[in-house]
């Protein structure tokens, strides 16, 4: 059983696709599966993930499109790992992402979910992250009331904790507003380990 299950879901991005890929691929910490959750794409997305199907870390799952959520829902039906990784498919890990959140889940067993600060982009230019973006610790749901506080691909979730809380609502977009408010209590690794190459507004 891997210690890691890295779930990416991924609707219509062929182009960024491969840049999480190989971000989950080369990290420096081994011991994880990578399930791609395909929630019926129409572009070029089958082709690029199939150059990756011969590495026995990766699980390729195609479903008709119902969402991000239900993508990673299906993602965490199939995972067999202690830890679940997020990885939205426009995002990519930092090398050190897996070994780094290892150590952290030894040195505080107590906690069941982990995050981390995140580097942002735009266009492929560096932002500089307003103070109040700064990630929080502890009991985080008076804060996700006003701003989003746990970016989905810098959670590291206790599989457990999915039969404590259910399934992520489908009706929700990002999953990270969710895990928030229903995470009695979240340690965070401060240090920026994610970077969104996504396109902000």
């Amino acid at each position: 059983m891997p210690f890691f299950s890295v779930i990416i879901p991924t609707y219509n991005r062929a182009y960024f696709l491969k840049i999480a890929i190989e971000s989950v691929l080369f990290q420096t910490f081994r011991d994880f599966e990578l399930i791609i959750v395909d929630d019926g794409s129409t572009d070029d997305t089958y082709n690029v993930i199939g150059e990756y199907l011969r590495h026995s870390a990766v699980k390729y799952i195609y479903q008709e499109n119902h969402g991000p959520a239900a993508a990673r829902n299906r993602g965490v039906g199939e995972a067999k790992g202690e830890f679940i990784c997020f990885l939205d498919s426009d995002d990519r890990f930092r090398k050190e992402k897996l070994e780094i959140s290892y150590q952290y889940i030894k040195r505080y067993p107590q906690y069941k979910i982990f995050h981390t600060e995140e580097i942002w982009y735009r266009a492929g230019k560096l932002l500089s992250p307003k103070s109040y973006h700064k990630k929080p610790s502890g009991f985080v749901f008076r804060y996700a009331l006003r701003l989003c506080v746990v970016s989905i691909s810098t959670a590291v979730i206790k599989r457990g904790v999915f039969e404590e809380i259910g399934a992520l609502s489908e009706e929700l977009t990002s999953g990270s507003e969710e895990i928030a408010g229903k995470a009695q209590e979240l340690n965070i690794i401060s240090t920026k380990l994610i970077d969104l190459l996504r396109t902000f507004e």
